[in-house]
């Protein structure tokens, strides 16, 4: 509906903050990669998941102690779910979907799983194998079909999204003439997303494309 309004009326929204905190990576696809045929996004949109993962194995502590501290530190909410469980992660893949592809596949087809099924046990014996889990939201075209999931992936050391550690969130992003890169950075924080907020607002006079409105 915002959107709707927004387009009616002419104005700009600017939805940079929406996505991983502080790293610019909307106005990075919109406005830097506008040549490239952009094939895929693999990405870690939540730190709060990502912080506990990286508690888990540096501290071996179970899901429930990683949490806590999580808590402690104000990374978590009182009610996690919906960082835990993949839900964050998921909406802003959807966004990320409509800024890149210009479409968004079917949300009941899209496999979202959370962090709480993972043991002490499941992370140490990666770690032992130079594995990590990572909490990876991914999206990518399969002939006419967007297909998408967010989940617990095992990645070994020359992913691009394996050091990525603490609260920190990335997003990769696969051209077709630019290749992969990778962007990085706080993905939480009053700052990094007051950052965000700022500079859409000193770009308005230059705005990134509007997503449509999602029904």
């Amino acid at each position: 509906m915002l959107l709707e309004k927004a387009k009616e009326k002419g104005v700009f929204v600017g939805y940079e903050a929406t996505t991983a905190g502080g790293i610019p990576v909307i106005r990075t696809i919109s406005q830097q990669l506008q040549v490239n045929d952009i094939q895929r996004v693999q990405a870690i949109l939540n730190g709060t998941s990502n912080f506990i993962l990286s508690e888990m194995r540096e501290k071996h502590l179970p899901f429930e102690e990683a949490l806590e501290i999580a808590r402690q530190h104000g990374y978590a909410e009182a009610d996690p779910g919906n960082d835990v469980e993949g839900q964050d992660a998921f909406c802003k893949l959807m966004i990320l979907s409509r800024l890149v592809f210009g479409t968004q596949p079917d949300w009941e087809k899209v496999e979202v799983e959370g962090i709480g099924g993972l043991s002490l046990a499941d992370i140490e014996k990666a770690d032992r194998k130079g594995l990590r889990y990572k909490h990876i939201a991914d999206i990518y075209r399969d002939g006419g079909t967007l297909k998408a999931s967010v989940k617990p992936v095992l990645i070994p050391s020359e992913h691009a999204l394996y050091a990525v550690e603490g609260v920190n969130n990335a997003v990769t992003i696969y051209g077709s003439l630019v290749g992969k890169i990778t962007l990085t950075g706080p993905g939480a924080g009053k700052f990094p997303t007051a950052s965000a907020m700022i500079e859409d607002f000193a770009a308005g006079y230059r705005p990134v494309p509007q997503l449509d409105a999602v029904s």
